[in-house]
């Protein structure tokens, strides 16, 4: 398969030619594939739209003649990559060992995080907006080009905005309910009134249901912006949701988060898509991990149109197996690749995520490359069209090193046990 604009010789020399990228192939979610290939690539205002893609005399002929070309003899070429959960504000904290217990874990992140004064110092106060600028850095290296990135403060949504990088900066939100809740509606109210910084929207991300209780969730469901939360995680989280105790309500506790008419809302022995069922009726939204789910809750999710951010490598460090999102694909549900933070593996690669499942699960190359780019893309509420090489798409261009003799490139690029190098030809924004 290729795909051509409809756009014509004047209209090129009019925008300064087009560049033609050939390697050793080419590669989309879409349904592009050519081995050799080639994208055809044209600049308008400052933004590269794909013009053809496919074998490289097909492309060539597209171009023109006042085409520049450049060989990549050695590269496999696909479009930016996308990461539909990550938390690039905890990068500066770095890899951490997992202590065993994801309580102790989420205690283990507080104990690095900036107190509410430390934000405004002078010395401390850039500390998160580092961290945010250094993983956005990382993830462009790792041909990440757009990203649905979680943070509670505006000068990180500022650094990534103006790293580059495209997408969703969701507000994380807490508060089971009053008083605890009320920051979090005002920053929902907030939000809507902010103004875009590049190609970074606003969304909104009630964290959890064992942290976030009802009223936020409701306003996130209303507000149209889009929502995003973390669901059914841990074992902890389905027994906090069913009976409202355990490890997460004596967490609640010990942070004077927690009065005993929140209660009410759980304790129903439902499961947290079931309780989540009201919000989902709303408008689709993106589920970071669910790991634990059942064949009704895969039915439901389907069913409202949600989509599953799984971080593959996340879920082996905290110790989940067997997630389901073959099932979940099978069943209709969109399901996308993320990284979470880079505390739990040091890497902020959806490549490495890729290679993860090929290894480890042998699965279909051509299913990752679209869990990695179109997927992510209808799960950030985006057109999904731009992460593919389709006519007049803005995908942006990665180059990922590769056996120019291998038959099948992404197999190989898959297979590896070293990271391949990556480089970005054509930026998405």
């Amino acid at each position: 398969m290729y795909t051509k604009s409809p756009a014509t010789q004047n209209d090129l020399s009019g925008n300064g030619g087009a560049v033609v990228h050939i390697g050793a192939a080419v590669r989309d979610g879409g349904g592009c594939r050519a081995a050799p290939g080639a994208v055809a690539v044209r600049r308008e205002g400052g933004i590269a739209r794909v013009l053809a893609a496919g074998p490289v005399d097909f492309v060539r002929r597209a171009a023109g003649k006042s085409a520049i070309f450049a060989e990549h003899p050695d590269r496999l070429l696909m479009p930016g990559l996308v990461n539909a959960h990550t938390h690039l504000e905890l990068t500066g904290i770095g890899p951490q060992p997992y202590p065993g217990c994801f309580i102790e874990w989420i205690k283990l992140v507080r104990s690095h995080w900036p107190n509410p004064s430390d934000l405004l110092d002078p010395v401390n106060g850039d500390y998160l907006q580092h961290g945010a600028a250094e993983g956005a850095r990382l993830s462009l290296e790792a041909g990440v080009l757009t990203v649905g990135d979680l943070t509670r403060h505006r000068q990180v949504y500022r650094a990534v905005a103006e790293s580059g990088l495209r997408g969703v900066s969701y507000i994380e939100l807490f508060g089971l309910g009053p008083p605890y809740d009320q920051p979090a509606l005002e920053r929902i109210d907030e939000a809507a009134q902010e103004s875009q910084v590049g190609s970074m929207g606003f969304g909104l991300e009630p964290h959890a249901p064992y942290s976030a209780g009802p009223s936020v969730y409701e306003a996130a469901a209303r507000s149209a912006l889009p929502a995003s939360t973390h669901l059914a995680e841990t074992p902890d989280e389905l027994r906090f949701v069913a009976r409202g105790d355990g490890p997460h309500r004596d967490l609640l506790i010990e942070m004077n988060k927690w009065r005993d008419d929140f209660a009410a809302a759980y304790a129903a022995d439902r499961t947290p898509a079931q309780w989540m069922q009201p919000y989902l009726v709303r408008k689709p939204w993106t589920l970071a991990h669910c790991n634990y789910v059942s064949d009704e809750d895969l039915a439901l999710l389907a069913g409202h149109r949600a989509s599953v951010a799984y971080c593959p490598r996340a879920s082996d460090y905290f110790g989940h197996r067997d997630h389901r999102y073959r099932d979940m694909l099978d069943a209709g549900i969109n399901v996308a690749l993320g990284t979470d933070s880079i505390l739990c593996h040091g890497s902020l690669s959806i490549l490495d995520e890729m290679r993860c499942l090929y290894q480890r699960d042998a699965t279909d190359p051509d299913t990752l490359l679209k869990m990695a780019t179109v997927n992510g893309m209808t799960a950030l509420g985006m057109d999904p069209k731009n992460a593919t090489f389709a006519a007049e798409a803005t995908p942006g261009l990665i180059a990922v090193s590769c056996d120019g003799e291998a038959s099948d490139a992404l197999k190989q690029v898959l297979s590896t046990a070293l990271a391949p190098e990556i480089e970005v030809l054509e930026s998405a924004s």
